[in-house]
């Protein structure tokens, strides 16, 4: 019983089409950690682990290395001090890898400061 069949004419309506999506559309590795001081990963996907590297900077390691350095990092904190801003970017005296990212946290004044309520990383590429 191989072949194709139309089925149309057993199901009359609307034909649905389904789109094949590119997987670089979808995000490759997330993590959510809770607390400030050394930080705990609460859930994740393709994140192998995180490095508390000092105060305002978190090292992520991803399960599988991306295709190259060339890949787009969100992060961003839950904030629970009472401080104006908190702003996280991936570290220029240590850049991303294929392997890692080290993050750091600087308050408005540009001094770092540890995340107090917890980091949300988003990493895309391939």
């Amino acid at each position: 019983m191989g072949g194709t069949r139309d089925m149309r004419s057993r199901f009359p309506g609307p034909v649905m089409t389904l789109e094949v999506v590119d997987s670089k559309q979808f995000s490759r590795a997330w993590v959510k950690t809770s607390g400030g001081g050394t930080p705990v990963i609460d859930n994740s996907y393709g994140v192998s682990s995180i490095t508390d590297a000092g105060v305002g900077l978190l090292d992520v390691t991803w399960t599988t290395a991306f295709g190259s350095a060339e890949c787009i990092i969100h992060a961003i904190s839950q904030d629970t001090n009472a401080r104006d801003s908190a702003f996280i970017k991936t570290s220029q005296s240590t850049p991303p890898t294929a392997t890692t990212c080290r993050l750091t946290c600087v308050d408005n004044g540009a001094i770092l400061t540890d995340v107090a309520g917890g980091w949300y990383v988003v990493a895309y590429g391939i």
